[in-house]
């Protein structure tokens, strides 16, 4: 099913002739690394979303709702155009609240190495290289 949703999810954001769309996925507590450090270019955001998913994390399916958060600028602020970075997981990172449902929230990362610009090291609240 993973293979489905993104497949749409590449013909509605992907650049014709750009390199392959990658992933970064992890759960509370992971660091998630994005890199694009073996290619000429740089980590260009296409997607990226925060939450409690069913299954997600280890964890069985819940009937609570708790939001899926669009954190797309949050991490194109911090990432885009660098050739690394890492991204430590925790709620309070994305200012992220669901007090009936303490499950594991995960963080999903779809990105390209297609950025032509090339930012130098900064470090704030994400580690980069």
């Amino acid at each position: 099913m993973s293979e489905i949703i993104l497949s749409v999810f590449c013909d509605c954001f992907c650049l014709k002739g750009s390199d392959d769309v990658l992933a970064g996925k992890g759960c509370d507590g992971d660091t998630v690394v994005l890199n694009c450090s073996s290619s000429a270019y740089t980590i260009d955001i296409l997607h990226a979303s925060y939450g409690s998913y069913p299954y997600s994390c280890g964890q069985q399916y819940t009937s609570i709702k708790c939001p899926v958060l669009d954190v797309k600028s949050d991490i194109a602020t911090k990432c885009q155009d660098y050739k690394e970075c890492h991204i430590s997981l925790s709620g309070s990172l994305f200012g992220y609240s669901c007090p009936n449902n303490p499950a594991r929230r995960q963080l999903e990362v779809f990105y390209q190495c297609t950025s032509r610009n090339i930012k130098s090291k900064l470090s704030l609240n994400f580690k980069r290289k």
